[in-house]
């Protein structure tokens, strides 16, 4: 197998020049559209069997292959991105290695749920600005068929969205809700602390299904449970986030 390694450019971290403000997903063009449908309910398990067969990250195929050049000025390289797209919708497809040299600390999870074939990579930018937003940086969606051909809420199993987030994850002694209060201006319904080797995230209920939201390296993070496999195999992926420029991918079948 031909092995393609995302290597690291020598970049600082993304600036993020759009402000939230109350609706930190407005002026994002058809976002509502990428975010997708609710999952279908069903709570599936999976066995032990099932889990030593879990794909790795860089043997699935890419929406977005490696690109062989990098545009190693981050600036340069966003505006490069935002020009290929339609200008319409914040959620613009970029390549694995574009990604990680934007945001140098992003992971992903090496294993996936089994069946997962394909990754979708993308940068999300504030329609009337051209640039990140502090909303949210980066999304991946991990499907089990062909992306975009079918319904979300059938053909994918995992959404990864990524956040510069430089919030305390360690909640304060006499929080009795245990950081869960942090969570009160989002759309959920329910919040739940959940340990994650060596630190904490929540796994809190939202209109779209289960998320498990967690901080790392100045980054939030939140995985949703597409399909309900459940907060403890969600868990198990989170510990295994790798970073995206170590990820090997390998030779690409194409569509």
């Amino acid at each position: 197998m031909v092995i393609v390694r995302i290597g690291i450019v020598a970049l600082v971290g993304a600036v993020l020049l759009s402000a939230c403000g109350d609706n930190p997903l407005g002026g994002f063009g058809v976002t509502e559209d990428w975010l997708g449908d609710p999952g279908d309910g069903v709570v599936r398990t999976v066995t032990t069997e099932a889990a030593a067969s879990r794909p790795e990250v860089g043997s699935l195929d890419w929406y977005n292959p490696p690109v062989s050049f990098v545009e190693r000025d981050p600036a340069v390289l966003l505006e490069e991105i935002w020009a290929r797209s339609s200008g319409t919708d914040a959620f613009v497809q970029a390549a694995p290695n574009e990604i990680s040299a934007v945001v140098p600390a992003i992971k992903v999870p090496q294993f996936l749920p089994v069946g997962t074939a394909y990754v979708t990579s993308q940068l999300v930018f504030g329609v009337s600005t051209g640039q990140l937003t502090n909303a949210y940086v980066a999304a991946f969606g991990f499907w089990k068929s062909t992306p975009y051909r079918s319904s979300r809420s059938v053909s994918q199993l995992l959404q990864l969205k990524v956040a510069e987030d430089l919030t305390d994850p360690a909640s304060a002694a006499e929080d009795e809700t245990r950081g869960c209060n942090r969570f009160n201006d989002l759309d959920i319904t329910s919040c739940e602390p959940v340990s994650i080797s060596p630190g904490q995230g929540w796994w809190v209920t939202t209109r779209d299904g289960p998320v498990l939201t967690w901080y790392d390296g100045g980054l939030r993070y939140e995985l949703l449970d597409r399909q309900k496999f459940g907060k403890e195999v969600l868990v198990e992926f989170v510990r295994s986030m790798i970073l995206l420029s170590a990820v090997e991918i390998g030779e690409q079948t194409g569509p």
